[in-house]
């Protein structure tokens, strides 16, 4: 059975053409330790240069959702994560791709934010391996792959979900990249209640800690 990226809002799709220029466009003051990185420009994400902007190159984009402390923490909790917007991937080439996160505020979409460098390119390909070589374990029905992150943690999953919720899974998504950038393999799925066994100790024990000492 194939496995999918859901289609995301026309008008959301929208809002993220025409938010994304001002992302990319010179003109804001930032500052960095060490060598800055380079920002991916309207050209390379497919926008052209302007001053009229075509619709940006997409690979993909995905339904986001979290997983709070809480849930994660408590062992009797339902796996019932909260949309929380789209996360649209634009560009495509290694180094010049961008995350952009996408936010419905007062039933009108709006880009919030974008991210970019090795990571975002090493989860891109991961999504689009995921695309071309399934897991076995998802040949038997369909599935939509889905962002999930855990705030708190920094972890960010790939959510294999399908009607029948009892079948769901999980796939680590790439957490770091070192430099160069190996080839991207796709850990094995897991089950939905072996995922919560392992992020609920670290859920728990993050919970516990006393604010002065960062938690």
């Amino acid at each position: 059975m194939p496995l999918s990226i859901p289609t995301p809002p026309p008008e959301c799709a929208k809002a993220f053409s025409k938010d994304l220029p001002a992302f990319l466009t010179p003109g804001y003051s930032e500052t960095f330790v060490g060598t800055p990185p380079q920002i991916p420009s309207t050209v390379d994400v497919g926008l052209g240069s302007g001053p009229v902007y075509g619709p940006p190159t997409i690979p993909a984009a995905l339904p986001a959702f979290v997983l709070n402390l809480h849930a994660a923490a408590d062992k009797t909790a339902v796996f019932s994560p909260t949309p929380s917007g789209w996360s649209f991937f634009a560009g495509g080439a290694q180094g010049k791709t961008i995350l952009g996160r996408m936010v419905e505020r007062r039933h009108a979409w709006k880009l919030v934010g974008i991210n970019y460098g090795d990571l975002v390119s090493a989860t891109l390909d991961a999504i689009l391996n995921l695309l071309s070589t399934p897991p076995v374990q998802t040949s038997s029905q369909n599935y939509e792959i889905r962002l999930l992150g855990v705030p708190g943690l920094n972890l960010q999953y790939f959510w294999l979900a399908t009607p029948n919720a009892a079948a769901d899974l999980i796939v680590r998504a790439p957490q770091a990249v070192t430099s160069p950038t190996p080839p991207i393999h796709v850990s094995p799925p897991y089950e939905i209640p072996n995922f919560l066994a392992e992020i609920q100790p670290l859920a728990a024990g993050l919970l516990s800690m006393p604010a002065k000492s960062g938690a």
